[in-house]
């Protein structure tokens, strides 16, 4: 991450994001596979919600997609916040070595760990995936997604936007922001190459973090205000997911008549019948809002927040893999903790994103305590350049 003055109200809110993007792929990869697969279902024996109606303990997994969603665009907002009005333009060449060297770290560690798991302890062999050498390549879409905005800020964004005048700002956020919620101009950017709506998503984001370090808009508008919108946004996203229910059960009893009686199946739920992807309304508005509640908390600055808010970057790393999903997908059967208590359920998914956070900020601090060996024996890896002597010529 690009080194800046840290705030400790930010820092605090990059900690609380990073939760969000647990929880969300707690749930997306774990509970609602149990929900959904027909194979992980017969592997817990468990069939809580299979019947055709709306159960409203659903709702609870159901708002945690979205925020996990809007937790991106926070940490685009927050650097955005910091990086486009900075005098001293961003230092690309240590942004990407920063960021190599922990998907560097991370990726061995992720290779490593479940081959040694596998190896020693047999109930891995039963659910444990095994990673290759391609993680380099091929997992952790953010951070290249991270990079690719932070660059294009660097080279044709900054500056401008420093430069120009209020109205010319917001002038050109709305018309991007226009441009990729409205479902033509969107599409379009996807035919055009795919992930352009979700870059110029971003790239909303980034600005947007500018944007409110310079003018702060919504300054005059009341926290009520925000929290009320903030409600209103998921009561929609209920009203959302127990209509997809409904269409979802009337398909269900049509089939049903069709079939014969010993031709009869269980009724699945619902699954990604609502898609939250980075460029939708709701993560995006979400984030505002959330970005907003924060930037106006004054709290002291806290090394031990900063500390902590420094590893998420790591954590995301060593959970967002197919090891941690399968593990949390055969670990415990949350659909039916889900069905007998809600808090419960809420407590124990908590429970696994705190603890995966305290995993990665101690495999962050092991991390740094590598670079500051490395840079103190140098000298064992490295040869000195000696100094070239050049013959005088008589």
């Amino acid at each position: 991450m690009p080194k800046t003055e840290r705030q400790s109200n930010f820092e605090l809110l990059r900690i609380i994001a990073m939760l969000l993007i647990i929880l969300h792929h707690i749930v997306i990869h774990s509970f609602y596979p149990q929900l959904t697969d027909e194979t992980v279902m017969e592997f817990f024996h468990s069939g809580a919600f299979n019947h055709p109606r709306f159960y409203s303990e659903l709702l609870l997994p159901e708002a945690l997609l979205p925020l996990g969603k809007a937790a991106n665009g926070i940490f685009l907002m927050i650097s955005g916040y910091f990086l486009i009005h900075r005098e001293k333009e961003t230092d690309l060449r240590s942004v990407s070595r920063k960021l190599f060297s922990q998907v560097a770290f991370a990726a061995v560690l992720v290779i490593v760990v479940p081959f040694v798991l596998y190896l020693n302890f047999p109930k891995y062999r039963e659910f444990g995936t095994l990673l290759g050498i391609s993680v380099f390549n091929t997992d952790w879409w953010f951070v290249g997604y991270y990079l690719l905005i932070v660059v294009l800020g660097a080279v044709f964004l900054n500056r401008r936007m420093r430069e120009c005048s209020r109205k010319a700002y917001s002038t050109r956020m709305i018309v991007l922001f226009a441009l990729l919620i409205l479902a033509f101009s969107g599409g379009l950017m996807d035919a055009l190459a795919g992930g352009l709506r979700t870059l110029c998503a971003g790239l909303f984001c980034y600005l947007w973090g500018g944007y409110v370090r310079k003018y702060q808009p919504l300054k005059n508008v009341r926290v009520s205000t925000l929290l009320l919108i903030f409600a209103a946004i998921f009561v929609l996203i209920g009203i959302s997911y127990y209509n997809a229910t409904q269409v979802a059960i009337n398909k269900y009893l049509l089939e049903l008549r069709e079939l014969d009686a010993e031709a009869k199946k269980d009724f699945i739920q619902v699954y990604k019948a609502i898609e939250y992807p980075e460029y939708s309304i709701v993560p995006v508005s979400l984030a505002v809002l959330m970005f907003e509640l924060f930037r106006r908390i004054r709290i002291p600055r806290s090394a031990v927040i900063n500390y902590l808010a420094g590893a998420s970057f790591m954590i995301y790393l060593l959970h967002d893999n197919d090891f941690v999903r399968d593990y949390w997908k055969y670990r415990e059967d949350l659909v039916t903790i889900l069905r007998v208590s809600p808090y419960d359920f809420f407590i124990k998914v908590l429970t696994y994103a705190l603890l995966t956070y305290a995993a990665g900020v101690a495999v962050y601090t092991v991390y740094r305590g590598l670079l500051l060996l490395l840079s103190k024996t140098k000298i064992l890896f490295v040869r000195k350049e000696r100094p070239s002597s050049k013959k005088a010529v008589s």
